[in-house]
């Protein structure tokens, strides 16, 4: 015959569960860092990557979306952000660069808006 599992038992169990859950999808994204950081894209200097970004911000401006693909229209709305989305290295080298958030575009909504003016610090704004 089975024991019965009562309800406060069932809920301490599943809760550690879950706890190892937890615990594992932190180690997997401490292990895709790694792995990531090994990319050749991930290894390209502090400059030269801040260089290449200025360079996107020139030619994909968030808010120009032209794309037709539904599937891809935020990304095309967000433009060159989409790199910060990437990975951490990426994210922490724009975020390091205000001129690559001084020019504010309303057409991203307030949110974006007030953030982009946050980012770029004490740079000249451009809208």
């Amino acid at each position: 015959m089975r024991k019965q599992v009562s309800e406060d038992d069932a809920h301490a169990r599943l809760h550690t569960l879950e706890d190892e859950i937890h615990a594992c999808r932190q180690a997997l994204a401490s292990v895709r860092m790694r792995r990531n950081s090994l990319a050749p894209a991930a290894i390209l200097p502090y400059d030269i990557l801040a260089l290449v970004f200025e360079s996107l911000a020139l030619k994909q401006p968030p808010g120009l979306a032209s794309y037709c693909n539904i599937a891809h229209a935020q990304e095309a709305m967000l433009g060159w952000i989409t790199v910060t989305h990437v990975c951490s290295r990426w994210r922490q080298v724009a975020l390091d660069v205000p001129t690559l958030w001084s020019t504010v575009t309303p057409e991203l909504g307030d949110m974006w808006f007030n953030l982009l003016l946050t980012r770029s610090r004490s740079t000249p704004i451009s809208v």
